[in-house]
């Protein structure tokens, strides 16, 4: 393996660059890897999707505005009922184009959380699966699944008895690396 070495003054200096590194990379007879340019969002879309705990906007005892807008119009079927203790609530959610047509990346699942007197008690169920290519530039309307956590933000406690406002949002991470949250709900959900 040959001698990689900085001479002079470098031989002392705490930083090293991304050059010197790839040089002593080749040293030894190898060859140095020219730097690969980043692929524009247009060439390939990101398959791994952050997780939805610390979701942007969504954070416990938060109000909670509940506007719609993005790029999806989103209903859903929920359960109106659950017993206390319980720990989801499943249910299926349609998600279709609000203009001429929507395309990019989203979860597996929607997003899904309850808000009391409008304030946000319940966090999404973290994901971090591969996230899939959403197209609905035909008009076409795709399902997913939506699963609400009932654990409330104060941990170690049952969710308390009452009524509740299920909502859904669903992220669209479009091609050119924006991303676009939609809302559907609320659908009423009685705890008892």
């Amino acid at each position: 393996m040959g001698d990689c070495r900085l001479s002079g003054a470098r031989r002392g200096s705490v930083s090293v660059s991304v050059a010197v590194v790839l040089l002593c990379a080749g040293c030894g007879g190898g060859t140095v890897v020219p730097e690969q340019p980043t692929p524009r969002p247009e060439e390939s879309m990101a398959t791994d999707l952050p997780t939805s705990s610390g979701s942007p906007g969504l954070e416990c005892g938060a109000l909670f505005e509940g506007e719609s807008g993005g790029d999806l119009k989103v209903t859903g079927r929920f359960p109106a009922a659950v017993s206390a203790g319980q720990q989801v609530v499943s249910g299926t959610v349609d998600i279709a184009a609000t203009g001429s047509g929507a395309r990019g990346v989203v979860t597996p699942q929607a997003e899904a959380f309850l808000v009391r007197e409008g304030r946000i008690v319940t966090l999404p169920v973290p994901q971090d699966a591969v996230g899939r290519v959403l197209d609905l530039s035909d008009g076409r309307v795709v399902q997913m699944p939506a699963m609400a956590d009932l654990t409330p933000c104060a941990a170690g406690t049952d969710l308390p008895s009452g009524s509740y406002d299920l909502y859904v949002r669903v992220v669209l991470n479009r091609q050119d690396g924006t991303r676009a949250d939609s809302l559907g709900g609320p659908w009423p959900l009685e705890v008892g």
